[in-house]
């Protein structure tokens, strides 16, 4: 437990003694200050690592300061991840603060885990001071089953969430900037289902729904996704599905998607770009695609959606796919 009303300035730390029923606790008012002297910190070390603790809470009110405007503009370098964890069980997040993330915020390779009422803070990764961006500050990455994100705000340079594991849930959540709540990307090799995320309120993300599959994916499947319920402002679209992550061109890509449902989204676009896109390729059509209740203002008011099996219910403006 650190104290209630302090500031520790810290290097990085490690928590990967087998234990079972222990707690990490940044009290009230407390910051751990994460050193942002680059010449010190060692290669290739995150700020925290996690490893081999079964039934472990990190816990706040407290709050971490990745200070990571110095690593932004040195990007080409190695960057820490506030927390890496893996081969843990039965792992729990909750009330605490995390802000300028030098790298990924919580990278979480743990069984079992659920993430509540958390904030994650980092500028977005487009402003007029290109020297205030945050890059590759994925705010969450999923890499266990189960996994229950909840009751969170995340404001980020890159992906709000980036869901790469079955049995996944993400709700009642607010997105700020970001890359949004993203599937992927996936190269080939993944077979990945039971994927949901509703009830998310998106302002200011660049998209917001997002699968992103690299055009040169190997054999893998993508299948029962469902987002639903999801409200978005000032987005740049509402929609992603691309099998063009990686290069924009057509190319053997071997990766299945299907089985896809996007329901009940009302989206204001800021700029001038498509609505929405389901860009599949020849080499491997997506598959039955369901579009629902779907209200879409601003933008170009069209989409691109090509190579898909796509059915649609109420939605506006139309789509109409061409294979």
């Amino acid at each position: 437990v650190l104290p209630e009303g302090k500031t520790f300035l810290v290097g990085p730390l490690s928590l990967t003694k087998k234990c079972e029923n222990c707690a990490f606790t940044i009290e009230k008012d407390t910051t751990l200050l994460v050193s942002n002297d680059r010449s010190k910190w060692p290669d290739n070390v995150d700020f925290l690592t996690v490893s081999d603790l079964d039934k472990f809470v990190f816990e706040g009110p407290g709050s971490i300061n990745g200070q990571g405007l110095v690593w932004w503009q040195n990007r080409n370098d190695f960057r820490p991840r506030i927390m890496y964890a893996k081969s843990s069980n039965g792992f729990v997040i909750t009330d605490i603060t995390i802000r300028n993330c030098p790298n990924h915020c919580l990278e979480m390779y743990t069984d079992s885990t659920e993430i509540f009422n958390i904030q994650i803070y980092n500028p977005p990764s487009e402003l007029k001071n290109a020297d205030q961006e945050s890059h590759n500050t994925d705010g969450i990455d999923v890499h266990g089953q189960p996994f229950y994100v909840h009751d969170s705000t995340i404001n980020t340079g890159d992906d709000n969430v980036a869901m790469h594991a079955n049995d996944t849930l993400i709700e009642n959540c607010q997105f700020g900037s970001g890359h949004g709540a993203s599937i992927g990307s996936l190269g080939g090799g993944e077979y990945l289902t039971n994927i949901t995320v509703q009830n998310i309120t998106f302002h200011g993300t660049t998209p917001a729904a997002r699968i992103k599959v690299d055009n040169d994916a190997s054999e893998g499947k993508l299948w029962n996704v469902l987002y639903k319920d999801l409200t978005m402002t000032d987005v740049s679209q509402a929609l992603v599905l691309t099998e063009y992550y990686s290069s924009n061109k057509n190319e053997t890509c071997k990766f299945q998607i299907e089985d896809i449902t996007f329901e009940n989204i009302n989206a204001k676009i800021n700029g001038t770009k498509q609505v929405g896109e389901i860009a599949c390729q020849p080499s491997k059509p997506c598959k039955s695609i369901t579009l629902k209740d779907i209200t879409i203002e601003g933008g170009t008011q069209s989409w691109q959606c090509n190579e898909a099996s796509v059915s649609t219910s109420s939605v506006e403006p139309s789509v109409h796919c061409t294979s």
